[in-house]
């Protein structure tokens, strides 16, 4: 009996972790032509909702180490995507903001984002959505905590 729950929670897994993988890959591809890539659409988009962040905000928002994140700004501001700039009361600390162009490459991206994440559920009606969602929201909260305590 032990077997069959522990392949129930395998499968759970196995399954998110296919979801994430394969719509990951479909969506870098729309991304491609627009010369982003997956780890600069997420960080845009935190940007896009908030900007004048500082690079660890940017760092913790997207589950990233701090190399991570700076190679990632780097590439953005190559691309004039971002800016960093010093704070003004912690010269140690770069605060990233958006530029109008990564601003208008996000807008480009974002819906081409949208509809694929519309294909990928067409087949699941609102009610199945909302049965689902609670059980996934609960599912990552304790993630989270785990997350928490791990990092520590």
């Amino acid at each position: 009996m032990m077997m069959k729950q522990t392949e129930s929670h395998w499968m759970l897994f196995a399954v998110i972790s296919g979801i994430y993988i394969k719509s990951r890959r479909i969506t870098e591809n729309h991304l491609k032509p627009l010369g982003m890539t997956w780890p600069q659409f997420g960080a845009l988009f935190n940007l896009f909702e908030q900007d004048n962040i500082t690079q660890i905000q940017l760092s913790e928002r997207l589950l990233a180490d701090a190399n991570t994140t700076m190679v990632l700004c780097n590439s953005m501001e190559r691309k004039k995507w971002v800016t960093r700039n010093r704070d003004p009361s912690d010269k140690r600390v770069n605060r990233i903001l958006i530029t109008e162009e990564g601003r208008q490459v996000f807008q480009k991206a974002y819906p081409l984002i949208l509809s694929e994440y519309r294909i990928f559920t067409e087949g699941i009606s609102k009610e199945e959505i909302s049965t689902i969602l609670p059980a996934l929201s609960q599912l990552y909260n304790v993630i989270e905590e785990r997350y928490r305590e791990v990092k520590k």
